[in-house]
């Protein structure tokens, strides 16, 4: 036990750290380095309140919600290589991107057609191996499709299907060319450097170009079932410990605007085929029945459609 309180004394947000020993032991805890975060991400204020708290890689989280921007982020980053490693490793499988999140690329396309029909260019981030880009070079033949991504092993993938690509976090779009429209489907939560990234998103885009994000809609409901959390509580309810972020509705309209976007229209999304069954279809159908009358999006998933 003694090993495992000098652990928990080394890693990050264990103020009575005899409390965990136990959890500790049993969940066999690593040393783990980390950084602080102390100011917000997006607006740089110290002032916050606490939505709750959870244990990922042996680290004490804390979700934070900014008292002047409004948005909610986790006060600790763990090592670097520890996620780089994690993601290598969690979504490698292309049977994930082409079985499970089929639907969600077939949305992204018609979300595409919609809101500009004929892009010049199409920049997605964060695009893996390639496949909802080899979609994309299928329905516009005549664009440009760049595949960006962290993964060196990624876009080799996605070179071999003919993409180009640009490896690298986000603000490395800053180094290459504007385009039409851009691409951010569940990774904006994972970009330690927000406010960059979101500017150099902006600044890539064209006059009238299309930001597409795709991001967890649950932030509601993450403050109604933590509301009450203890003090030695392991679990964040609904929110999912790999995210950096939890933005809310409020928090977008407010603050892509101010960034310059014209329009920002929220949008629901389809789920991932593993995450269907009874219960989420009649969730999903209720809310596409509570957008329809009200324009109100309250399902698990949204797609936030943004107009430079």
């Amino acid at each position: 036990m003694q090993d495992y309180l000098t652990i928990l004394n080394k890693n990050y947000g264990f103020k009575k750290p005899e409390y965990w020993l136990q959890f500790a032991s049993a969940k066999r805890f690593k040393e783990v380095s980390f950084k602080e975060v102390k100011f917000c991400p997006y607006c740089n204020s110290s002032t916050n309140t606490k939505i709750g708290q959870f244990i990922y890689y042996s680290t004490l989280h804390s979700l934070l919600e900014c008292s002047s921007c409004g948005l909610s982020y986790v006060d600790v980053l763990i090592d670097p290589q520890v996620r780089q490693k994690h993601f290598e490793n969690a979504y490698k499988s292309e049977e994930y991107f082409r079985e499970e999140r089929d639907d969600i690329f077939k949305q992204t396309i018609c979300l595409i057609k919609k809101f500009n029909k004929n892009p010049q260019s199409i920049l997605e981030l964060g695009g893996a191996t390639g496949i909802l880009g080899e979609s994309l070079i299928r329905e516009f033949p005549n664009t440009l499709v760049i595949i960006n991504d962290i993964s060196n092993e990624a876009c080799t993938s996605a070179q071999s299907k003919g993409l180009r690509t640009k490896v690298g976090a986000i603000p490395i779009i800053k180094k290459i060319e504007k385009n039409s429209v851009i691409l951010a489907l569940d990774v904006l939560y994972y970009e330690e450097n927000l406010k960059e990234s979101l500017l150099a998103i902006y600044n890539n885009l064209e006059p009238d170009g299309v930001l597409i994000l795709r991001i967890p809609n649950k932030s509601f409901l993450i403050k109604l079932f933590n509301k009450n959390q203890k003090d030695i509580s392991d679990k964040l309810i609904f929110f999912n410990p790999e995210h950096l972020y939890l933005f809310s509705q409020k928090y977008l309209a407010k603050n892509l605007k101010e960034l310059g976007f014209k329009s920002v229209e929220f949008l629901p999304s389809v789920l991932l085929k593993k995450k269907i069954n009874i219960l989420s279809q009649f969730i999903y159908y209720l809310s596409l029945t509570v957008f329809k009358l009200t324009s109100k999006v309250i399902c698990p998933a949204m797609f936030v459609v943004m107009k430079k």
